[in-house]
């Protein structure tokens, strides 16, 4: 396996810039060398001067960036092997394990005079294998440092403030929505992606819910459908069919609402952005079909929440959207409806009429 380069990009400071880029993708991490940031600098000055170091993110991507920025500082290197970070799960501790692994960290490895292991999961340790882990904490552990990466920690807990005393903590919090598109934005800009329409930057952060661990997904392979230094709203939705545009949603709104000169224009909007006339078909069925599922399991007396993990929705904004219609419709109505957008893939078939005239039927048949 080859060597991962990594840089300490992406944690995102705001209003930082660059001093000096040097583009790379490699392992779907995109990076930026000699950046001139608070973070930047007391990362280093962790890495040579710590021996533990605690890492506060919701983010498992900031965090596994921040994990790599110690170690490459730690090591005095600019690249790091596969095996330079010894990963350890601390939620899989009992009393053995733990003093085994408190005997390992004795143990320097005959390649390298120094040991970096990154601990995960300690947030979720019982209080017994707590306070051993504390103890180990005390222990003078020569050219080893220790990276305690955590999702949360309440600043009451001993872990928290044991570490909190030596100010050895990178503590970085959830992005508000405005911070999630700029660090999306600058993620394209260290592929060579410079030209992204805010349409596109915007798209990428609500369909990942503002979470950059889903976000980062989307944009790797946004990076690889690419062709050239430019990314639009357009090539979201050639690259991801099963994801729908939020201007679908503009529409369903528009004919729930009885605004019919804003449906069909929307409607022509659709059209003319090549979108195909049976996937827009397909798009306004699956939100009557959607709805009705769950007002069946409304009826039921399940609750929005079970009935959202029930259906496995993965984005609240869109099961919100169909929990509306659920709810404002009764059974009847909803199957008439699909039943009517049927009878509509029947009509663009036999190719009696054209493909705008039939949908714009349609699109009135709905808003009664």
């Amino acid at each position: 396996m080859s060597a991962v380069r990594f840089c300490s990009w992406a944690f995102f400071v705001p209003d930082v810039v660059p001093q000096k880029k040097e583009h790379k993708k490699l392992g779907g991490i995109f990076c930026i060398w000699s950046m001139a940031s608070p973070l930047e600098k007391q990362i280093q000055e962790l890495a040579t001067s710590a021996q533990a170091v605690l890492i506060i993110s919701p983010d498992h991507i900031r965090r596994e960036r921040a994990t790599e920025s110690l170690a490459l500082h730690f090591f005095g290197v600019k690249e790091l092997t596969p095996t330079s970070i010894e990963k350890v799960n601390a939620d899989e501790w009992n009393n053995k394990t733990i003093k085994n692994f408190s005997d390992s960290l004795q143990n320097i490895s005959l390649f390298s005079s120094k040991k970096c292991v990154q601990i995960k999961n300690l947030e979720k340790v019982n209080a017994t294998i707590m306070d051993l882990f504390l103890k180990i904490l005390k222990q003078d552990l020569t050219d080893t440092l220790l990276i305690l990466s955590v999702e949360k920690l309440p600043k009451t807990s001993k872990l928290y403030k044991e570490i909190s005393a030596k100010k050895h903590i990178i503590d970085m919090p959830a992005l508000t929505p405005d911070q999630t598109v700029k660090w999306i934005q600058r993620e394209f800009k260290q592929a060579g992606i410079t030209n992204c329409s805010s349409e596109l930057l915007n798209l990428v952060a609500t369909q990942s819910a503002n979470s950059l661990d889903e976000a980062v997904s989307l944009i790797e392979r946004l990076i690889l459908f690419a062709d050239g230094d430019t990314l639009t709203e357009k090539d979201f939705f050639t690259l991801f069919r099963d994801i729908p545009n939020p201007k679908e949603f503009d529409l369903l709104d528009a004919i729930q609402q009885k605004r019919f000169l804003d449906a069909e224009v929307l409607l022509n909007q659709l059209l003319n952005a090549g979108k195909n006339t049976f996937l827009l078909l397909s798009m306004l069925f699956k939100p009557y079909f959607q709805a009705l599922e769950i007002k069946l399991l409304l009826n039921q007396g399940l609750s929005s929440n079970a009935i959202q993990n029930k259906l496995e929705f993965k984005s609240p904004w869109i099961f919100n959207k169909y929990l509306t219609l659920a709810k404002s419709h009764s059974t009847q109505q909803l199957r008439k409806k699909i039943s009517l957008i049927a009878n509509t893939d029947s009509k663009l078939k036999n190719l009696s009429l054209s493909d705008d005239c039939v949908l714009g039927e349609l699109i009135q048949k709905l808003a009664k």
